[in-house]
């Protein structure tokens, strides 16, 4: 019997060699209900790794054929991984294909099945995680990819930028089709893909994954945050929002926040905080365009940021991706993220699980509120 279909999941790296062999044997696991069925690929998109990244890639035995894909030296980012993987599935006519990151030290093999079942029985065309993780990671995802979402398209997506995806041919070659910036080449590329899906109207389902736990990312918080919202503000400067149907959400008894707290980077954090308000106060006078200068003066004095404040901060950034530069957005953007998520941080060292869920809903409702107010047409 020949088997036509084909499925490729991804494995984008950097200097991954402690992980990616057991990465890509856990996937080959997931992928062999498929095998008799569809033609399988585990293709490793890495950053031209100066580890034995790839050699421990190629020395893992597998099922699935394995491919090994490499940016030029010096060329790295996750998005250059990824455009490199959806190129392959276009000159190589996948028909399904997923994104698994190579540090995950809880990853399971049933993962691929729940990312890709959805997509072969044509439930949907973009598979996003759902994950339960630990209340001091995933700021970039809580204070700001999720009430973006929310506020630019009415649609909650609790994990925007999770990482491990799974899409159909359609959606890989819209993606190879869209406007990127650089941003989008490294950290940006997650929300380029799911801002893309959902104006594309494409259908979405989110599913259960368990908990996500992975190399420590604090370091990287700073750059990461910036990438991704420039990578936001340049495409929302051509995608048109939705103004009008707006999705109900509420808290579901699978929280993804976990009720254990483990709070490695305090110290770190405080430290990054004082800065960022020094900067801050240093640069104030770049907000006044935007209407900011008592806010800015505000969260000098306070040294946080509120829920209220901070959904007026995200709103109006988003509509000025209409006459501003992605780049002028993000870098006025960075001092204010870092300050909230460290004000998150140390505020939910005292809240339950539940708690911590309600603001970021209720930030992303807030969002949208402020956002439908603010474009509203004036007559």
């Amino acid at each position: 019997m020949k088997i036509n279909k084909k499925i490729a999941i991804c494995i984008p790296t950097f200097n991954e060699q402690k992980t990616i062999s057991n990465t890509t044997k856990i996937i080959n696991e997931g992928l062999k209900y498929l095998s008799k069925k569809f033609q399988t690929f585990i293709v490793n998109c890495d950053n031209y790794s100066d580890d034995n990244t790839k050699q421990e890639f190629l020395n893992t035995e597998t099922r699935s054929t394995k491919i090994y894909i490499s940016t030029k030296k010096g060329k790295i980012g996750k998005g250059r991984n990824l455009f490199n993987f959806f190129e392959y599935c276009k000159k190589n006519n996948i028909d399904y294909a997923a994104t698994i990151d190579a540090d995950i030290k809880t990853l399971k093999s049933d993962w691929i099945k729940r990312l890709i079942d959805p997509i072969i029985t044509n439930k949907a065309d973009y598979v996003a995680p759902l994950y339960k993780r630990n209340r001091f990671e995933g700021s970039t995802t809580n204070n700001f990819a999720v009430p973006i979402v929310f506020a630019y398209f009415g649609v909650f997506i609790r994990q925007p930028i999770g990482g491990d995806f799974g899409f159909n041919k359609k959606v890989y070659l819209e993606f190879l089709s869209q406007k990127r910036n650089l941003s989008t080449l490294n950290y940006g590329i997650d929300i380029f893909m799911t801002l893309n899906t959902i104006s594309n109207k494409n259908k979405i389902k989110q599913v259960l994954l368990g908990e996500k736990i992975h190399n420590p990312s604090f370091s990287n918080m700073t750059i990461m945050s910036k990438q991704v919202a420039n990578s936001a503000f340049y495409l929302l400067d051509f995608l048109k929002p939705n103004l009008e149907k707006t999705q109900k959400i509420k808290i579901p008894k699978n929280l993804n926040i976990i009720e254990h707290k483990n709070f490695p980077h305090k110290k770190e954090a405080e430290k990054l905080l004082i800065k960022n308000l020094v900067n801050l106060k240093k640069n104030k006078d770049n907000y006044q365009k935007f209407s900011f200068h008592n806010l800015i003066l505000k969260i000098i004095k306070n040294k946080s940021i509120s829920v209220n404040d901070w959904s007026t901060i995200i709103c109006k950034l988003v509509i000025s991706t209409k006459t501003e530069k992605s780049n002028i957005l993000s870098d006025l953007f960075s001092p204010l993220f870092i300050i909230r998520a460290v004000d998150f941080w140390l505020r939910s060292e005292k809240m339950s699980a539940k708690e911590i869920e309600n603001e970021i809903y209720n930030l992303a409702k807030l969002c949208r509120k402020k956002f439908l107010i603010m474009t509203k047409p004036k007559f």
